[in-house]
């Protein structure tokens, strides 16, 4: 072994152990911030790895340690927001081995009745070293691709890891376990899940992977525990004992990141603010006592947007407090410079700001944020389709706030032009969303795309709503609209909400106001299981359009009064109970009780009163 090749092996063993366990400087008892020194051994993990990658390369059977620089290097990069600096190898070597774990696995994940990989003996700590790092480049590879890839080939990808997993590294019954790899390729699992709005799977994955966990940090307790009790150590035990703790520390931080703080994201993308500023003011003290800085820096983040989401765009001095303590505590410790800060982290900073900004109607200082962005220089289809949505807003909001006899609609038509971007870049489509004749063909183009992010995509299309709105084309609002509402229908409440109130507001404008209704409605029950204020401002900007009489064109007097009593109930009484309810709009409490009943019948399933069913148990 080269004295180069021994520098790599050392310089990795410090570098791992300084992430694994930022609470060391400290004795233990919490986290300090060690990102210069992680960013000094990461630049040295990576030059030592250039100088050694050609002979390591070109090895027939490559060493364990290998593998474990190629995940180490790439988990250093996406801690430090950085773009992957070895994901060509990574790809590559995942290929390799994906093709292997592919032909000698079936269907149900067990091995085939000629299966070479059966000679390999899995018991051998040589051979489980090299597979577990195998298992983690599998992994990178795919958290490199999750952007750019169909979804649900990196799922097949991870469900044969999976039961590569199981079936050959996973041993309990000749006490070789492998909790922490589950917990790793489950992970990936629970993320592409999330990505894709899947989120009953990563609400089922979530048990499993905190199981893991705690299955593999009972383990090192009881390692740790046999020898701590030894009267007398040698070097070799200090060492295991140092190691142990590494690993104790970065099980608690990968805890955290997978439980409470994936539950405050998934929380926050659908709207339920109250439990995702739980879960993330509970992983703060976590990540206080164990994680490292920046992913303490990025659930402090998350709060703050969970603030912002919280607050009304009426109540200014609160808006401007927020922009205040993001620009003074957040910003400044993630701004690129040299080795320091945090790219990715940055652009998210950024659009906080430029969100805010928006809010409190500072357009020029939020175009300025705008290009700032622009300046970070991580180019991605992911930041071209958010950058362009917040350029859209800023076009449209300018237009909106000026007189009316000087709007101008050239804004209008720029404020588009950013929205049709927006779906290239979220998509990765050609076709843009005004080619498409009606929401069939939009959904199918969008099903076509490879590399859609299905998010940002249903983000495009608001905004494209919403500028057709305003350019008065209500038939194409109702397009993006209807788009909007059948792709959000599985798991994003507030997504959704924000479909049917594009709806609404369309329908308006044609003046179909009792379709209009029932999509107000929609978006006034989904509202209720939200906590989201910008949803709640849209809502009441829509009702104020709505207008204060009920339509029954076309109605016999049966109908027509069936929908009267519907709408008096809605509007015009307290709701408060059946009695209550009687009271309000005079009428007896058995004719209310009568019209609850009907509502639930089959054939008055497309009510706009249908939601008042709920309504038929309050009784006192």
């Amino acid at each position: 072994m080269t004295s180069n090749f021994r520098d790599l092996t050392k310089t990795y063993k410090e570098l791992s152990s300084l992430y694994k366990n930022p609470t060391r400087p400290l004795s233990g008892k919490a986290a300090s911030d060690q990102n210069a020194g992680l960013a000094a051994l990461h630049t040295k993990l990576l030059r030592l790895f250039d100088d050694n990658k050609e002979r390591l390369v070109s090895e027939a059977k490559k060493p364990a340690i290998y593998f474990k620089v190629l995940a180490l290097l790439y988990e250093m990069d996406d801690y430090r927001g950085l773009p992957p600096s070895t994901g060509d190898l990574i790809r590559e070597e995942w290929n390799a081995a994906l093709s292997d774990l592919t032909w000698h696995t079936n269907a149900a994940g067990k091995p085939g009745q000629t299966d070479p990989m059966s000679e390999i003996d899995f018991t051998d700590p040589v051979v489980r070293s090299l597979w577990k790092a195998k298992v983690l480049v599998g992994v990178a590879s795919v958290e490199i691709r999750r952007k750019s890839t169909r979804l649900d080939i990196l799922r097949e990808e991870l469900n044969v890891l999976e039961a590569f997993v199981e079936h050959r590294l996973h041993l309990p019954e000749a006490k070789l376990p492998s909790w922490t790899m589950l917990a790793f390729v489950r992970a990936a699992q629970a993320r592409v899940a999330r990505q894709n709005q899947e989120y009953d799977e990563v609400r089922d994955r979530l048990p499993s992977i905190i199981h893991c966990l705690d299955e593999r940090a009972a383990e090192i307790i009881e390692k740790l525990s046999v020898l701590e009790k030894q009267k007398t150590r040698t070097k070799e035990d200090e060492g295991k004992i140092e190691k142990l703790t590494d690993d104790l520390v970065f099980i608690r931080q990968k805890q955290t990141l997978s439980s409470l703080f994936n539950v405050g994201l998934a929380d926050l993308q659908r709207g339920f603010l109250y439990s995702a500023g739980y879960a993330c003011e509970a992983a703060r003290l976590q990540f206080r006592l164990h994680g490292q800085a920046f992913h303490r820096l990025y659930n402090e983040l998350i709060i703050l947007s969970i603030k912002r989401a919280r607050t009304s765009t009426e109540s200014l001095e609160e808006l401007c407090g927020l922009r205040n303590e993001l620009e003074s505590d957040i910003l400044p410790r993630l701004k690129p410079e040299g080795e320091a800060g945090n790219p990715k982290l940055y652009l998210y900073g950024l659009r906080e700001r430029a969100v805010i900004q928006s809010s409190c109607g500072e357009t020029e200082e939020m175009l300025g944020t705008l290009d700032e962005m622009e300046k970070v220089g991580l180019s991605s289809p992911q930041w071209g389709a958010r950058i362009n949505v917040l350029r859209a807003r800023s076009c449209y909001q300018s237009w909106a706030r000026l007189p009316e006899e000087k709007r101008d609609e050239r804004l209008l038509r720029s404020a588009l032009e950013y929205s049709e971007a927006a779906f290239t870049y979220a998509t990765g489509l050609q076709a843009n969303v005004i080619s498409s004749q009606n929401t069939k063909q939009l959904l199918a183009d969008i099903e076509r795309s490879v590399s859609k992010n299905l998010i940002d995509t249903i983000e495009s299309l608001v905004n494209y709503g919403t500028v057709q709105l305003f350019l008065g084309n209500a038939t194409e609002a109702i397009k993006s609209g209807n788009a909007i509402v059948e792709l959000s229908i599985d798991g994003n409440p507030r997504l959704l909400a924000m479909g049917h109130l594009v709806l609404a507001e369309a329908y308006v404008q044609k003046e179909l106001h009792l379709e209009a209704h029932r999509h107000l409605v929609s978006a006034k029950t989904l509202e209720s299981q939200i906590d989201h204020k910008y949803v709640d401002d849209r809502r009441r900007a829509v009702e104020r359009l709505m207008p204060e009489y009920l339509d029954l064109t076309g109605k016999t007097i049966a109908e027509a009064e069936e929908m009267l009593l519907g709408w008096f109930i809605d509007r015009r009484s307290s709701k408060k109970s059946i009695n209550k309810i009687a009271e309000d709009i005079g009428k007896d409490r058995k004719t209310v009780t009568r019209y609850l009943k009907r509502l639930k019948n089959p054939e008055n399933r497309n009510s706009p009163f249908r939601h008042l069913t709920k309504l038929a148990g309050k009784k006192k």
